[in-house]
């Protein structure tokens, strides 16, 4: 069951996961994509209810993600599981801390920082002590200027093709994400991995791989 954003990300991300599930045994039963921006979610948490699928697969933006979700909540419905992939909301601090109840047991594949982290739980707590949420624009943002800075003061020049080159050529590892050293394979950096986190409680908490993990996995979701 996936509920895609209408757009190339949405698409692309449908088109991903059909291509995954399907070897791998899973039925997908439908996929509703919707435009963006969306500001009512009804009539696509009636067909999930009438489908009644053991799992909801969303992948949104953060507006399109909280209001989903939350129509979900007010409907009561509630399959198995609902595990998000490069979700916008569901492994989202702000989400969690405004509707808690919506948040509970959300599962989500994506960038993280490493929990075990002394360096990430200080930059946490230095955003929250500014009044903001430690989200991706954070966390992301930090590493990613780390990383050029790096790359700047290897390449000893602020020309542009320099500094690409020395990316290029990056085995930067001074970081909180659980990448490993960088490795730029044609532009991509082949050493990033996703987490699988999990809200419970007040925490979102990473539940896979199993080197990251800070609880396990509640599953099915509680009735």
């Amino acid at each position: 069951m996936i509920a895609p954003a209408n757009r190339t990300f949405g698409s692309f991300m449908a088109g991903l996961m059909r291509k995954g599930l399907e070897p791998a045994g899973f039925e997908v039963v439908d996929a509703l994509p919707h435009p963006t921006p969306n500001k009512d979610f009804r009539n696509i948490a009636l067909k999930i209810k009438e489908l009644n699928p053991d799992l909801v697969i969303p992948s949104h933006y953060y507006n399109e993600g909280v209001l989903f979700l939350r129509t979900l909540q007010r409907q009561r419905i509630q399959p198995k599981a609902i595990y998000s992939v490069l979700g916008g909301a569901s492994s989202q601090y702000r989400f969690l801390n405004e509707f808690p109840k919506a948040a509970q047991y959300l599962m989500d594949c994506n960038h993280w920082f490493d929990p075990r982290s002394r360096t990430a739980k200080a930059l946490r707590e230095k955003a929250e002590a500014a009044g903001k949420t430690f989200s991706y624009e954070v966390f992301l943002a930090y590493t990613a200027v780390m990383f050029t800075a790096d790359a700047i003061e290897r390449a000893g020049s602020t020309e542009r093709a320099e500094i690409i080159a020395a990316m290029a050529s990056s085995t930067w590892s001074d970081h909180f994400m659980p990448y490993g050293a960088t490795s730029i394979v044609n532009g991509q950096n082949e050493a990033a991995r996703p987490l699988v986190m999990q809200v419970q409680g007040k925490n979102i908490e990473v539940i896979s791989p199993l080197e990251y993990r800070t609880r396990s996995a509640v599953f099915p979701h509680p009735a």
